[in-house]
């Protein structure tokens, strides 16, 4: 049997996210890992792995509420790849906020079996940055087959006039049998009008079947405010997986509802 190849993959950093969150990536690579298997197809994966800088006297604008450093992002695109990418977290340590600190990371995307082998040269590792988000334990990889995409329909619910949410959402069916799951990503700016302050909106997402039988609610927090000294309106990203063998019918829609954060 032939023994696994390792090959270089192309990595993008996205600075302009990253540094207003106080994040510098000082050196990273990525490898395809590519190993076959006695069914004859092969397993792949993508391993990350470098240095970063958190300096908290860049990270001016702060908007969580959790107390820690911002999470930094990492995702897997494919060129000719259809289907839904998404994020998962590269660094997730709790980071200190009061001090420089340098941090090694390394984080394995989940393998997919394929026939035909995907070429490093198809693949590209990208780091970004978010001012909030929230991923429900979503590990990065290249989009399961077979897949299908679902409508996504986003109400803004909220009633703040001077609050306005700008989002984008991709939702879609992917994989086969037991390993068949619901994806869905929701990314996006709050904007608010200066000189006021807020709570971040919550999202309440809704998956329904051809009926309009709700399969699935999912209430998505981002503990994030918005001070009426903010001089950038802050970026949010919120993506989840959700096991599809459970639901009680086949989901063929997914509304998003923006929300009021609960009073305090």
């Amino acid at each position: 049997m032939v023994d696994k190849t390792v090959e270089q993959v192309e990595v993008v950093v996205d600075e302009a996210m990253l540094a207003p969150l106080g994040w510098a990536i000082t050196e990273v690579r990525a490898r395809l890992v590519t190993e076959p298997t006695s069914s004859g197809k092969v397993v792949q994966s993508v391993s990350v792995a470098g240095t970063a800088v958190f300096d908290p006297e860049e990270w001016v604008d702060r908007f969580s509420q959790l107390g820690d450093a911002p999470h930094v992002m990492v995702t897997l695109q494919g060129r000719d790849l259809p289907g839904l990418s998404l994020a998962g977290l590269l660094i997730r340590d709790r980071i200190g906020i009061t001090t420089r600190q340098s941090v090694r990371f390394t984080e394995t995307s989940r393998p997919w079996h394929v026939g035909d082998p995907v070429a490093a040269s198809v693949l590209t590792v990208r780091i970004t940055g978010y001012d909030l988000d929230s991923t429900r334990l979503v590990t990065f990889g290249t989009p399961a087959e077979p897949h299908t995409v679902l409508p996504v329909t986003v109400i803004d619910e909220t009633t703040r006039p001077a609050m306005r949410v700008s989002a984008i959402a991709h939702a879609e069916i992917a994989g086969s049998g037991l390993t068949e799951n619901l994806g869905l990503s929701l990314s996006g700016v709050v904007e608010l009008d200066p000189a006021d302050d807020a709570d971040v909106p919550v999202f309440d997402v809704e998956i329904t079947d051809e009926t309009d039988f709700l399969l699935l609610k999912n209430k998505v927090q981002l503990f994030g405010r918005v001070s009426a000294t903010h001089r950038r309106d802050p970026t949010f990203l919120a993506c989840f997986t959700a096991d599809v063998h459970g639901f009680a019918g086949t989901p063929t829609r997914a509304v998003v509802r923006i929300r009021d954060a609960a009073v305090r």
